[in-house]
């Protein structure tokens, strides 16, 4: 009886709490919207694993998910095996998207391979990665080439002057502003680029004693609208030094000047491939017909340089011309080709992303850089 008694009170006593059978159901699953809000959570915190995880489950069940599939590969590209992820996305192409590349999902592959490679020992290698992620935004790829160029990297020091760092400007001001007998034409067109030439240095720059200098000011002079620049102008036209002259001539085609255009025209009819090319880059803007129509002859030339030079401007107008000549370039034995291969299909065919894809997992690390670079920025 005292057990009876005892059970009619508990059911009495939970009735009155507002007891329903509703409140025994088993919760409701999250929804996808929620996973993937967990799993994004999980990258900001740096747990990829979880993230990957959490993408995965999604995409068991719903293979097309294209936000989990981005979640994944984000995921997996953030962590330390970035060609993992990238066998990821090559799945999703083929299974689900038919072969036709996704940019913003292969994008961020592309920028976990640049920050691998923006430490490796090759100086042009890294430099080149380290460009790539400066211009995608990142500051710690910036910081580390201040660091590198603080140290005496050139090659860093050029890309912070190319992208306007105002320390690296006056550093290499600074170096410029006295003699070193050395080639500093880089130094100078990149300076240039950004109005760092000042009228001191345009001075003593204009007589250097290294030809390549005089001929980088002299480019440099044609654009500017100073007087004294139009007299030091006058000087290199009668300079010895034939690089120094013909500087000015193609100095002046890239900036429609009628003499200038007039005088690379007649160069653009040299029987010598190298004056023909170089007639070509300097009036391919101004002159965009004339210029493919004299270079094109050129892509079936025997030196492999030059017929990547005239790729890179028929590509302009028929990348289905120019495509066959790169890609002939990146199976080529000598490495130093397949790596001008790589920098020309980056450079002048950015928009050819599956040819691009498969150089992410070429064995020379700056094709990698080079074809990583191209997917980063575009």
């Amino acid at each position: 009886m005292i057990l009876v008694m005892r059970s009619i009170a508990i059911g009495l006593i939970i009735t009155a709490a507002g007891w329903s059978p509703a409140l025994a159901q088993t919760p409701r699953p999250e929804s996808d919207a929620q996973i993937l809000s967990r799993g994004w959570a999980a990258v900001a915190a740096g747990r990829f694993d979880e993230a990957t995880n959490l993408a995965a489950g999604i995409l068991k069940r719903k293979p097309r998910s294209h936000a989990a599939a981005t979640l994944k590969i984000e995921a997996m590209s953030a962590g330390t095996q970035p060609l993992a992820a990238l066998g990821e996305y090559e799945a999703w192409v083929t299974k689900v998207a038919h072969d036709v590349d996704d940019r913003g999902l292969l994008e961020p592959v592309a920028i976990a391979l640049l920050r691998s490679l923006s430490g490796d020992p090759d100086g042009l290698v890294r430099t080149t990665a380290l460009e790539a992620l400066a211009k995608a935004g990142d500051d710690d790829a910036v910081e580390n080439l201040r660091k590198r160029g603080a140290a005496g990297d050139r090659l860093a020091t050029q890309v912070l002057v190319g992208q306007g760092d105002a320390a690296s400007i006056r550093a290499v001001q600074t170096l410029l502003a006295t003699p070193t007998n050395r080639d500093m034409s880089a130094e100078i067109n990149a300076l240039a680029d950004h109005g760092g030439l000042t009228p001191s240095l345009l001075q003593s720059l204009a007589t250097d004693r290294v030809p390549m200098n005089r001929a980088a000011v002299a480019g440099a002079l044609v654009r500017s609208k100073d007087a004294a620049a139009a007299q030091l102008l006058d000087v290199l036209s009668q300079d010895r030094d034939p690089l120094v002259r013909s500087s000015i001539v193609l100095a002046r085609a890239r900036a429609g000047h009628e003499r200038g255009v007039a005088d690379a025209m007649t160069m653009l009819a040299s029987q010598v491939p190298d004056i023909r090319l170089t007639a070509a880059e300097a009036l391919v803007a101004t002159k965009p017909r004339e210029a493919e129509q004299a270079v094109r002859p050129l892509l079936s030339d025997r030196d492999g340089i030059n017929r990547f030079r005239a790729a890179a401007i028929v590509g302009r107008s028929d990348p289905a011309a120019a495509l066959p000549v790169i890609t002939e370039g990146l199976t080529d034995q000598n490495r130093l080709i397949q790596q001008q291969a790589a920098q020309t299909l980056a450079q002048a065919l950015p928009s050819e992303t599956r040819q691009l894809r498969q150089l992410l997992r070429h064995p020379d690390r700056l094709v990698v850089a080079h074809a990583a670079s191209a997917i980063a920025a575009n």
